[in-house]
């Protein structure tokens, strides 16, 4: 309200004083008629020689007139000096702010240009940047083309070494295998210095084996018997099974590190190989644990182990006959050796029911052997 009463006002003002210059400005044009009218006629009454009376009069009625006119010229004057003073302040006061303004755009500018300046340097220093990586990039996949050729060149070496080493190793394993079915090759084995390191070698061939190609119970696959690799491992264990067929054998077996950890690794192993595809295998493995087991030690020492009673009784169906027999007799001698408070512990692993499947289903030794395993179970109840 008050900025409204403020402008109101000022064009109030604004319109008096428009009022007022319009009088002085007709007053003025007046007069200066009036002092045009009276020299026109002077000039007649000098021309026509009037008497000076009527002369005189006329000069003083113009000078009273120029009077006149001259005050009109100070009003004028005393009226819009002050507006124009005001416009003149207020010009130079915006030109004032203009120039600031000016300079501050000016200097903004140079700051903008210098940046750009800046920023153009920077942009050229990325465009090289940009184009040294790339070239980086293209260095490098050329070399990652090079190398994945070399990789593949290697994979390629690597492959017939194994291939060759597997080959080499079935060869040897298989040879060895053979020659300790002599009494005198086992002796003369076992009292080589070296007969640790392959108790090593032939715990870490089964564990290989049993990793790479028994996955889980839903996807085995496991070489065949006729294989190279069936033919490395089975020899390996098949010079076990013939080392553990003599006395001083099973003592080192049982007495090393290297001997206990075969040992475990075997009753892991054959409670994940496949029957009937791992027969194979699972029948030389059953033939160094049935010797194992034959002396007390050996048998305490697999019981102690835990697992032989649950890696026996699985898949006990489907194993072929000769895997059955041993499987029996082992569970034979696991039954009847030792206090029945032992066969307590390893009842609730044995499949009874399968037991006496195989007691009605087959006949001879087997059938006596399932009957057996079943009365101890009873008697140990």
């Amino acid at each position: 309200m008050a900025a409204g009463a403020k402008t109101e006002c000022q064009h109030s003002n604004d319109c008096k004083i428009m009022n007022e210059e319009i009088n002085v400005f007709d007053r003025v044009s007046e007069t200066l008629t009036t002092i045009t009218r009276n020299l026109s006629f002077i000039s007649k009454c000098v021309s026509n020689n009037l008497p000076l009376n009527d002369l005189e009069n006329e000069i003083n009625q113009l000078t009273a007139e120029t009077q006149s006119v001259k005050n009109g010229v100070l009003d004028i004057s005393d009226i819009y000096l002050p507006y124009v003073q005001n416009a003149l302040h207020q010009m130079q006061s915006e030109l004032k702010a203009t120039q600031m303004s000016l300079t501050q755009t000016l200097r903004d500018a140079k700051k903008y240009n210098a940046e750009s300046q800046v920023l153009r340097h920077e942009s050229k220093a990325l465009i090289v940047q940009s184009k040294n990586q790339e070239n980086l990039i293209t260095s490098l996949k050329a070399e990652l083309k090079e190398k994945n050729e070399q990789v593949n060149c290697l994979q390629s070496q690597l492959s017939q070494e194994r291939n060759m080493c597997t080959s080499i190793g079935s060869t040897l394993a298989c040879m060895l295998w053979r020659a300790c079915r002599e009494p005198e090759v086992v002796n003369s084995m076992l009292a080589w210095y070296k007969f640790p390191e392959f108790l090593r070698i032939a715990t870490g061939t089964l564990e290989s084996f049993t990793n790479t190609y028994i996955i889980d119970s839903n996807e085995i696959s496991i070489p065949a018997a006729g294989s190279e690799e069936g033919h490395f491992v089975a020899g390996m264990v098949g010079t076990v099974a013939n080392m553990s067929a003599a006395h001083s054998g099973r003592e080192i077996l049982l007495s090393s590190e290297h001997g206990q950890q075969l040992m475990s690794c075997m009753v892991e192993a054959l409670a994940s190989i496949p029957a009937p595809d791992g027969d194979y295998l699972r029948r030389l493995l059953l033939m160094a644990l049935y010797n194992v087991v034959i002396e007390d030690v050996g048998l305490n020492f697999l019981l102690k182990l835990g697992g032989l009673p649950v890696a026996i009784g699985r898949n006990i169906l489907s194993q072929g006959e000769e895997c059955l027999a041993l499987s029996l007799h082992i569970l034979a001698l696991c039954t009847s050796a030792i206090p029945s408070s032992a066969v307590k512990g390893i009842s609730k692993n044995i499949p009874r029911e399968d037991l006496k499947r195989i007691a009605k289903a087959e006949s001879g030794e087997n059938c006596l052997l399932a009957m057996e395993i079943l009365q101890n179970l009873k008697r140990s109840a």
